[in-house]
């Protein structure tokens, strides 16, 4: 690829970084992060000669930040999907999780989580369907999903719609992993009704570990499952398997993981959550990786908005139901 020019004005920054994504005027050259700063579990989506990536916002507003791209270098962002979300309540680190957006049929399909307690045994986080002819919008209203769990996956089959998600058993059987792999369902989109689940992978090893944040893509007569195994920490791993079938079961690659940080020097604590730009499935990715770097304050002495009067908005503190600019921008600060 060939940077011709940069956009200062959508190109994000931080001064904790290289000042610009691309580091030489040869082609193919640039240094990541191309998208500094908080970003977690993104999807990246084709459609046409475009590229889109989503990702998490937690318990910040709007829900699911959106950016565009033509050479996955550089990206600008469009705001946020949710423009409506009620939030109240919601702890740190619940609220939007896992966003998956796909391009089937004319129309942009966006899945999402919404954890609304973390504490306990069993964690309550319901999983939404939207969609829109056009990725700015205007999007449906949410369908609830009639399946438990999180970080969902639409797949688009040829006779009909999947959804994928990690499974979720609290039993208290010995022996019983309670992530113990994925779990697909035939889902009618339009009511939000799931099929019986049917387990389509595990886990890589032979030790069980958490296997989340699963996409699904067809290339050349398979199915291909990317996964992230190992929790969030340091193992953080993408792995890689493979069916003829949608439904499964799903062959892990022998060379997993496909990414990992542990026991090698990088400049990254954890690697996970990858997603490919189909439907060029070999080359292009994007991959989630905290750096070990001190936090990058924002320009506010506290958590601030990038809306034009400086207001901070939090979901928990408000008592309405609110609506936000869709290029409305948030900055968050630990």
């Amino acid at each position: 690829m060939t940077i011709k020019s940069l956009k200062d004005s959508t190109t994000h920054r931080s001064d904790d970084y290289a000042s610009s994504p691309v580091v030489s005027t040869e082609p193919s050259y640039f240094a990541n992060p191309v998208l500094p700063g908080f970003h977690p579990d993104p999807c990246l989506c084709r459609a046409g000669e475009d590229y889109y990536l989503v990702t998490s916002t937690f318990n910040w507003l709007p829900g699911v930040s959106l950016y565009h791209s033509r050479d996955l270098v550089l990206w600008e962002s469009l705001g946020g999907i949710l423009d409506k979300l009620d939030l109240r309540g919601i702890p740190e680190s619940g609220g939007v999780w896992a966003p998956d957006l796909t391009h089937a049929n004319g129309e942009f399909w966006l899945v999402y989580s919404v954890a609304k307690t973390l504490s306990g045994a069993f964690k309550d986080v319901d999983n939404y369907l939207v969609r829109a002819r056009d990725i700015e919008g205007p999007w449906s209203e949410p369908v609830l999903l009639g399946a438990k769990g999180f970080d969902p996956c639409l797949v688009h089959a040829q006779d009909g719609c999947r959804l994928v998600l990690p499974q979720w058993d609290w039993r208290p059987l010995e022996g019983h992993y309670k992530f113990n792999g994925l779990l697909i369902y035939d889902l009618d989109v339009n009511t939000g009704k799931t099929g019986d689940p049917v387990r389509i992978f595990d886990h890589t090893g032979d030790t069980p570990c958490v296997c989340e944040g699963p996409h699904i893509m067809e290339h050349d007569g398979w199915f291909y499952l990317l996964a992230a195994e190992g929790g969030t920490g340091v193992n953080h791993r993408t792995v890689v398997a493979r069916s003829r079938t949608v439904d499964g079961y799903y062959e892990p690659m022998p060379g997993n993981p496909l990414v990992s940080a542990a026991r090698a020097v990088t400049a990254t604590w954890s690697r996970g959550r990858t997603a490919l730009g189909t439907p060029v499935i070999s080359v292009l990715a994007a991959c989630r990786g905290p750096r070990p770097v001190r936090s990058v304050a924002s320009p506010r002495s506290s958590a601030s908005s990038g809306s034009t009067d400086g207001r901070v908005w939090r979901a928990a503190a408000t008592n309405r139901v609110p609506s936000y600019p869709r290029r409305w921008a948030s900055w968050r600060e630990r």
